[in-house]
């Protein structure tokens, strides 16, 4: 696997080669597993419906189809609760897309306030008004190990346009260990 994301392949195709081998075909959220796995974007929506547990994810994630979801509007933000863990496990999330219905707190999570840890997301794309991140538009929680390669864009013109390439405004101090390349 890593010869093929090494040797020159783009990710798309990396990621289409290891789902060839039956790595990531199908949905594997399992609430009795601890912690969760996710495999799927849609696994990754999930998690808005139990924001307070520990996930893992399992695979790479591809979330090229979200832009179609929600008429246009893409991934749903996930607001955390404080013993929410996800650990990417070193994989990444791609083509993540968020034109939110709520245009502040736009990010993977709305609000963070649990931890993530080991994740990669790139070629994201968020669009809101205010504290816009590509893991976390507010952070109250713990980021570690973590990268983002986004694009921010701002829907609205005038002042109070908090935006980072992780978090769009932290309440408390994140973590260390965090990297991020973004534009805006």
């Amino acid at each position: 696997i890593n010869q093929w994301i090494d040797g020159g392949a783009t990710l798309a195709e990396s990621l289409s080669r290891i789902e060839s081998l039956g790595i990531a075909a199908s949905d594997c959220y399992d609430t009795s597993q601890s912690p969760i796995p996710i495999c799927t974007c849609s696994d990754l929506q999930k998690i808005r419906d139990n924001a307070d547990a520990s996930y893992r994810l399992n695979n790479y994630v591809d979330c090229s189809d979200a832009i179609n979801w929600n008429g246009g509007r893409g991934f749903l933000p996930i607001n955390s609760g404080p013993s929410l863990v996800l650990d990417g496990n070193d994989y990444a999330i791609t083509d993540l897309y968020i034109n939110s219905f709520d245009p502040y707190n736009v990010g993977l999570f709305s609000e963070l306030s649990g931890e993530v840890r080991n994740l990669r997301l790139y070629d994201a794309i968020m669009i809101g008004s205010d504290k816009i991140g590509c893991i976390a538009g507010g952070n109250q929680g713990t980021i570690i190990n973590s990268y983002c390669h986004a694009t921010i864009s701002k829907k609205t013109s005038g002042r109070g346009f908090d935006y980072g390439g992780l978090v769009g405004f932290n309440y408390e101090k994140a973590k260390e260990n965090q990297k991020r390349s973004t534009h805006v």
